[in-house]
């Protein structure tokens, strides 16, 4: 696992959430990465502990490859991509945002397929054959479409959701995952969510969050320290630990 405190690049990451509205993150606080598959539980324990004990947001991504962490049977193909990467964001950097539209331009050159027509067919049969013999109720088959790119990548993500929309983005992914969206991300992500976080930002706006840290740093942290000692007696601390040693 590795953890980047000095990040010199501009990162920013922008996510829709279930009511439509858009949040915009920008300028990690931190980067969190694995490159490995021991790596990747740590690396998750971390992004965990960061978001729970600082408060911090949490933006990034997991390869279907992480699976072989918690034991999943994945076929592991060579990549540039880590198997986990994530950002971590502090409050006063995240807002609320318009949807993304299209400023400035970019081109984007043919596509092409990473596998062969006959290679697919073949992995197509072999696949149809497994789900119908009761090996397996859903594959995971996918393929990249590569091509070379120039310009302003905002452009193409605002271009992207014009012509396919939100609810077009759900029909491209497979029926395990729309339905799991469907039916978990209201759960996850209600109004009383979006309301807190409206609560958090006007709380880092009107500088309350600063007079409480001022408050908290002259009497040496109580509320922090208490807070870090409830955490380390979770139960994914003590199994984190155990798989540690």
């Amino acid at each position: 696992m590795e953890i980047i405190l000095n990040v010199r690049q501009r990162i920013e990451a922008i996510l829709q959430l279930s009511s439509g509205e858009w949040v915009e993150f920008a300028d990690p606080a931190r980067i969190v990465v694995a490159e490995s598959v021991s790596a990747v539980r740590p690396a998750l324990a971390e992004v965990e502990r960061l978001t729970r004990d600082l408060g911090l947001h949490a933006a990034g991504f997991l390869t279907y490859e992480a699976g072989q962490a918690f034991d999943l049977p994945v076929r592991t193909l060579g990549d540039s991509l880590p198997l986990a990467w994530f950002g971590l964001f502090e409050p006063k950097g995240l807002r609320l945002t318009a949807q993304p539209a299209r400023e400035g331009e970019y081109r984007l050159g043919p596509l092409r397929p990473s596998i062969h027509r006959k290679d697919f067919e073949r992995a197509f049969d072999a696949i149809k054959g497994h789900l119908a013999a009761g090996d397996t109720y859903q594959v995971n088959f996918t393929f990249k479409m590569k091509g070379e790119f120039e310009g302003e990548p905002r452009a193409l993500f605002a271009d992207l959701i014009e012509a396919r929309g939100i609810a077009g983005m759900r029909e491209a992914i497979s029926n395990t995952a729309e339905l799991g969206a469907a039916l978990g991300g209201p759960r996850v992500v209600d109004d009383h969510v979006r309301t807190r976080m409206r609560e958090v930002l006007d709380e880092v706006r009107s500088g309350r969050f600063a007079r409480v840290l001022s408050e908290e740093a002259a009497q040496d942290y109580p509320r922090l320290k208490t807070a870090r000692a409830r955490a380390q007696a979770l139960a994914v601390e003590r199994a984190l630990l155990s798989l540690k040693s």
